[in-house]
């Protein structure tokens, strides 16, 4: 097999007009969501904030009651300002109209298995993934939110 029928087999698997907000701090995990998201969906649109008050901010303007803007929110728990336990009693509060547009998925670096249970019992959290992001956790992560 050539290269090109190669590129044509992946592009074939991506997934396309998928939408992205990612909530990070840290710029080498920025680095390394964006490029396995660019490599697994065809032109996503991936939107990042540093922290989770400019994220709540971003939802609160563009996903309203009389929006269907399906989005997947990959959210950090440790940032300053606001971290991501704060953000989710945050998005609690928001219209249901709202929520039910976002996806969240947990991307964090723990490992304590009584805070991923915590996490995952939240009715918001789809997903818990561990740091760093692959093509494979991904792929699973789009299979247990669709």
């Amino acid at each position: 097999m050539g290269i090109t029928e190669e590129i044509c087999m992946k592009n074939e698997n991506m997934i396309t007009d998928s939408s992205f907000i990612f909530i990070d701090d840290n710029p080498v995990d920025i680095l390394i969501h964006k490029i396995v998201l660019e490599r697994k969906f065809k032109n996503p649109s991936i939107i990042h904030f540093k922290n989770a008050k400019e994220g709540l901010k971003h939802i609160n303007e563009t996903h309203t009651t009389e929006t269907n803007n399906k989005t997947v929110l990959l959210l950090d728990l440790d940032m300053p300002l606001m971290n991501g336990y704060e953000f989710l009693a945050h998005f609690d509060a928001l219209d249901k109209k709202i929520t039910d547009q976002i996806k969240i998925v947990v991307v964090s670096v723990s490992k304590d298995e009584e805070e991923i249970k915590m996490l995952n019992a939240n009715p918001y959290v789809y997903k818990f993934i561990a740091k760093p992001l692959s093509e494979e956790s991904i792929s699973a992560m789009m299979n247990s939110i669709n």
